[in-house]
């Protein structure tokens, strides 16, 4: 369990989300980016890093959210989305994802089947929900990505922003807590689109 001494409070189980094309073993999407990984990749970095990751901590990486994602969510204390967004003010944004409480579900039938689901729309049905329980806190860490390409590797914007998400991402994962969480986000935009979708940047050259 996390060390009291640094976390808010006995937290239980942590649940990490890489949104986006996978990096790890199994077949990329034809004419996928690197830098739609970039959630995939900081997992890897970390794992790295630390040789494994927390035992508190429970780490999915999902091309696109669905609904059955709400499983993983039940009996957690804190959810994490990491995710790619090419039109990012910062290389790195870790922000709170609101879902207003009594918000109705989202229709499944009615989703985007193409693009997914939002953390917003899968926290918000969980919500809807009784059977699966509350929604945990969740925050959204955000990635600046490139110019989309057809390139395996991230970009030299992906590289960057990953370098400068790995410490946070660490921090995040030995220190769990809602608390200590809010007060490393930043006073930015609304998470509501932070890890679904991406417009395209001018990617520096290199």
């Amino acid at each position: 369990m996390p060390d009291n001494h640094n976390s808010d409070s006995d937290y239980g189980r942590v649940v990490v989300f890489a949104v986006g094309d996978s990096c790890g073993g199994g077949s990329r999407e034809p004419g996928s980016d690197g830098d739609d990984a970039l959630g995939s990749h900081l997992l890897n970095d970390l794992r790295t890093e630390l040789g494994t990751l927390p035992d508190w901590v429970t780490a999915i990486e999902a091309g696109e959210l669905q609904l059955e994602h709400m499983l993983e969510l039940r009996d957690c204390s804190l959810a994490l989305f990491l995710g790619t967004d090419r039109a990012a003010p910062v290389a790195v944004a870790l922000r709170e994802i609101p879902v207003p409480d009594g918000a109705p579900g989202m229709d499944a039938q009615q989703s985007d089947a193409a693009e997914g689901l939002t953390p917003v729309d899968l926290l918000r049905t969980m919500n809807s929900l009784a059977r699966h329980g509350a929604a945990p806190s969740a925050f959204a860490l955000t990635l600046r990505g490139g110019a989309p390409g057809s390139r395996a590797s991230p970009s030299a914007t992906g590289r960057e922003s990953l370098r400068a998400a790995l410490p946070l991402l660490r921090d995040l994962v030995q220190a769990p807590g809602a608390g200590s969480w809010r007060r490393r986000c930043d006073a930015c935009e609304s998470p509501a689109r932070a890890v679904r979708g991406s417009r395209a940047a001018p990617d520096p050259p290199g």
